[in-house]
């Protein structure tokens, strides 16, 4: 039904309430926000709802303000209660630390962590790679990566390369591929392809993926190395 005198529908009480709220003044819901979040809502509120002037003396009077409020902005974004949010870990997060460390027990291999990824690295310096006829250093590229993070997802995830000789990639797949614990198997390979032209012995890379718990994939991951370099080796005189 339209009003009368304006021919305008009649404000809806959740509309006119609202607008009652925005008129009056009173503070917005502030549910799950911050109190670092809050103070620069509220001081950045202050400065649009002040009265505006014209002129060049507004608009220096505008740049002061405007820098003002930059530095406010730093000072807050500087207090310990800030930083202490920064830092703390989400209530969800394991230790990543004592993950780490178990992952790196296991696989026998000295890891870096930055933020929250843990890297390995296993050089493949067991042969000499050689491409038209040159040697390849093995600083070069020529060496496996492992990476295990933890996901926003809430769980372990393991992503990585495994730079092989030919004949090690079909054992390497399936090692990867096999299920060890009956619940199924913990990682995917995403591809195989060579890694030189004219390579000797042949090189190829392995891409894989996977995700469970952190100890889990490192022991798949420990299963897998075992068909690899002088591991290998040993595992076929012992056969």
């Amino acid at each position: 039904m339209k009003n009368v005198q304006t021919g305008k529908p009649p404000r809806t009480p959740r509309a006119a309430s609202k607008r009652q709220e925005m008129c009056s003044g009173a503070p917005p819901r502030t549910s799950g926000i911050s109190p670092v979040l809050l103070s620069l809502v509220s001081f950045s509120s202050g400065q649009r709802n002040e009265k505006k002037e014209t002129g060049p003396d507004a608009r220096v009077t505008d740049f002061r303000a405007r820098l003002s409020a930059l530095g406010v902005c730093l000072a807050l974004l500087a207090t310990p209660e800030f930083l202490r949010a920064q830092t703390t870990r989400p209530e969800n997060q394991p230790d990543l630390d004592a993950a780490f460390k178990d992952v790196a027990t296991i696989l026998g291999v000295e890891g870096v962590r930055k933020d929250e990824v843990f890297t390995l690295r296993l050089p493949r310096d067991d042969q000499i790679v050689f491409v038209d006829d040159n040697v390849v250093p093995t600083a070069a590229g020529l060496e496996s990566v492992l990476h295990i993070y933890w996901c926003a997802c809430g769980g372990y995830k393991s992503v990585g390369q495994f730079v092989l000789f030919d004949y090690e990639a079909n054992d390497v797949i399936d090692a990867l591929r096999k299920d060890y614990s009956g619940h199924g198997a913990l990682f995917e390979v995403g591809t195989v392809s060579p890694m030189f032209l004219n390579d000797r012995p042949r090189v190829v890379s392995l891409r894989f993926q996977g995700e469970g718990d952190a100890v889990e994939l490192a022991k798949v991951l420990r299963e897998t190395m075992k068909w690899i370099g002088e591991e290998r080796g040993k595992r076929s005189n012992q056969e």
